[in-house]
């Protein structure tokens, strides 16, 4: 496994154990909307961003927020910030 496939998988790791322990029969793909399914919101997204900032070693910027979308949309950002 590569590193950007370790990636998708933590952050999807993250989001089902963090945000669906309670509900494991949500269906969720790395394109479904974390935000619009009520997956996630502003409260929960903080958690996100220090997830990936303790995690990753990356610092998220305000208008990064508005990509923190889908699973597969978090993967993406964190990997830009690696350069990867």
């Amino acid at each position: 496994m590569d590193q950007t496939e370790a990636i998708d998988q933590r952050v999807d790791a993250f989001v089902r154990n963090t945000y669906l322990d309670d509900d494991p029969d949500v269906e969720l793909t790395g394109r479904t909307h974390l935000v619009e399914s009520g997956i996630i919101d502003s409260i929960r997204v903080l958690s996100l961003v220090e997830f990936m900032e303790e995690e990753y070693e990356i610092e998220i910027e305000p208008q990064d927020l508005f990509r923190l979308i889908s699973i597969s949309e978090i993967a993406l950002v964190i990997k830009e910030k690696l350069a990867l």
